[in-house]
């Protein structure tokens, strides 16, 4: 059941997908659900939901040329200061600091 709430999260992360839509998918309480969440991967559906929304806005910021509020509405944000407080919470830098670092590692000569 949580292979099932797991493809809801891969499938409907760019829209306004919420915890409830997630355990609705497994079928079970939400406090089962919740549990089976958290024995498999450690962390709650709400981290899990969080880390994979950053991931995929950190791959476009890095992959595209997408503007800042692109890349929020297409990782399912419900505005740019989301996913600039995201970043900033988790990264310690904005989402255009971000692609600026990334960018600049990645046209360094290696050493």
């Amino acid at each position: 059941r949580v292979e099932q709430m797991l493809a809801l999260i891969h499938d409907h992360f760019d829209q306004s997908l919420k915890i409830s839509d997630v355990v609705a998918a497994s079928g079970l309480h939400p406090s089962n659900a919740n549990a089976a969440f958290r024995k498999v991967l450690g962390i709650t559906i709400g981290e899990y939901m969080r880390r994979h929304r950053l991931r995929h806005a950190m791959r476009l910021l890095v992959e595209t040329d997408l503007e800042i509020a692109e890349v929020a509405y297409e990782c399912g944000y419900a505005s740019t200061t989301r996913l600039y407080d995201a970043f900033q919470k988790r990264m310690g830098k904005t989402p255009r600091r971000y692609r600026l670092d990334s960018r600049r590692r990645d046209e360094s000569p290696a050493s």
